[in-house]
């Protein structure tokens, strides 16, 4: 039924007992590599041997010669396998990182549908129409008389109208709140009441709750101590809907669930809850990465629907989920099994005088207000960052073309976007340099000649460490380049822990690629630790 389930090894999960970050050693890796491909054992000795290594941490696994593995080969024999090998071995429990070789597939196909998920899908289909037709109705009783011609017309939900729909719901519960400012009295305390009965039907008790604790500044001291209490019954009751819906649950503990859901988040809250269970049931966006999958190895069941979150994220506080059963997972991939033994030389070259050369950011200009401006804001906030507190000389280039060929020379790191791929071989890579572009599907091959893909083309043009995106993974799944380049700028970080740091989203599209050990500035680093905590 799509769940990842667990084929219980009961003694493998003192295995992710620790999980806390500190510079990874190879005490701490374990090797797969594909027994049915030519070159992928080389790879995996040869990193082995050279980053000191044992062979009995080698695994290898019958997987095809595919760069795409069918899901059932996972579930029946990447799963059990590596579970068994990690828990039959007394160093399996201190492993925090699997790294996957040349010849690895790069992806897992979608989950199949049974007949029974299918059946029922279609009968939660129905109910998410009835949920939207609500929401519907509900935005009509809110906004000012309207010509049914103005009105969308309704159709089968997906993801692009459900948004459609919570919009317009969010605009015409603005609209009404701006038409209630001006009145007073009776007619003030009607049209107040009116809201709140819209904000119920909508998004239920949590959305009262919320919106009032928003507010809170303007209540009568006698409120406060009844939203605390509020506050209480609505946790229980999410409590109940997540026991009821969480994965694994039956379709009648769902069902008992639905009438919670309307009570207590509405049907906004409903609908994005059906949408989630179909989804889950028809394994829509299903695939994933193989690392990124198997990044969830250890874990116990969980919806292939989508992504998890990244137990490993660091972001603000800086600390990640201590009892986390997320393993990282590097990729030692590339063109041709040469250039990955080239990219682990340079790796191991580099760190002992630190990685020196150009940072060159390709950024676009947009303003503020467009649908990509957070992450090419981000991009000028790197480039103020390397400028004003590294010593690293950086060229910014805002115009919306990528960098032209040839105008990059002596290249140790890029950041950039968006040409999709259609690789523009504009830099003279240093040794051991670190180059990523930020665009969709660039990593759905590393060996097909017939196009420029950019995860290929970088590593082929002499860049030791890149990553890159399996399939379509939406924006905000890549890691911001100023938590990317910032974390492996400090020089506590390997490349793998700088990925797992930034990367917010496991079960998904994206991987990185290079020498998982790899600290280019160990030795020279550019920023204190707490850079981000700084002003």
């Amino acid at each position: 039924m799509g769940k990842r389930t667990t084929a219980m090894i009961v003694i493998c999960f003192g295995l992710a007992a620790q999980r806390a970050f500190c510079e990874l050693t190879p005490s701490q890796c374990a090797v797969l590599y594909n027994s049915e491909r030519d070159g992928s054992v080389d790879v995996a000795q040869y990193y082995a041997i050279s980053r000191g290594i044992s062979a009995e941490r080698l695994l290898g696994l019958p997987l095809g010669r595919s760069a795409t593995l069918d899901r059932d080969v996972y579930d029946t024999v990447v799963r059990p396998n590596v579970r068994a090998f990690l828990a039959r071995h007394a160093w399996g429990k201190d492993v925090r990182c699997l790294i996957t070789t040349y010849g690895v597939p790069l992806r897992v196909r979608p989950m199949q549908v049974n007949p029974a998920a299918e059946r029922r899908a279609r009968v939660l289909d129905s109910r998410i129409d009835q949920a939207a037709s609500g929401i519907e109705d509900l935005i009509d009783d809110m906004s000012p008389a309207s010509s049914p011609a103005s009105k969308p017309a309704r159709g089968k939900i997906t993801r692009g109208l459900l948004s459609d729909v919570f919009d317009r719901y969010e605009n015409a519960l603005r609209g009404l709140g701006t038409r209630a400012r001006g009145l007073s009295g009776d007619a003030a305390r009607r049209s107040s009441e009116l809201i709140l009965r819209f904000i119920y039907r909508g998004e239920g008790y949590r959305g009262l709750l919320v919106r009032a604790q928003r507010n809170q500044s303007g209540l009568a001291p006698s409120s406060i101590p009844r939203l605390a209490d509020a506050g209480k019954i609505v946790e229980k009751r999410l409590e109940e809907i997540e026991r009821l819906s969480a994965d694994g649950t039956t379709a009648r503990e769902f069902d008992a669930a639905i009438p919670i859901m309307r009570d207590t988040i509405g049907l906004v809250g409903l609908s994005k809850a059906l949408f989630d269970r179909i989804g889950a049931l028809r394994g829509e966006r299903s695939d994933a990465a193989f690392d990124s999958e198997l990044t969830m190895v250890l874990a116990d069941a969980y919806r292939l629907h989508h992504w998890r979150p990244n137990d490993l994220f660091a972001y603000g506080d800086g600390g990640s989920k201590p009892d986390t059963k997320t393993l990282m997972v590097g990729r030692l991939d590339g063109p041709t099994s040469e250039i990955v033994r080239r990219m682990v030389d340079d790796a191991i070259a580099t760190e002992r005088n630190g990685l020196r050369g150009t940072f060159y950011i390709d950024a676009r200009g947009l303003s503020r207000g467009t649908g990509y401006a957070t992450v090419d804001r981000d991009m000028e906030d790197l480039a103020l960052l390397v400028r004003t507190r590294t010593e690293l000389p950086v060229v910014v280039d805002r115009r919306a073309d990528v960098f032209a060929p040839g105008s990059c020379p002596g290249a140790a790191l890029y950041c950039g976007w968006y040409s999709l791929a259609n690789y523009v071989d504009a830099f003279d890579f240093v040794p051991g340099a670190v180059a990523v572009h930020l665009a969709s599907f660039e990593l759905i091959a590393l060996r097909d000649p017939s196009k420029p893909y950019w995860c290929k083309e970088l590593l082929k043009n002499g860049a030791a460490a890149t990553f890159g995106a399996t399939s379509e993974p939406y924006l905000e799944s890549f890691p911001l380049p100023t938590r990317f380049f910032g974390t492996l700028l400090t020089g506590q970080y390997t490349l793998v822990e700088t990925f797992y740091r930034s990367n917010p989203y496991n079960s998904w599209q994206l991987s990185v690629v290079g020498d998982p050990l790899y600290n280019p500035f160990k030795n020279n680093p550019q920023l204190p630790a707490d850079w981000d905590k700084q002003p």
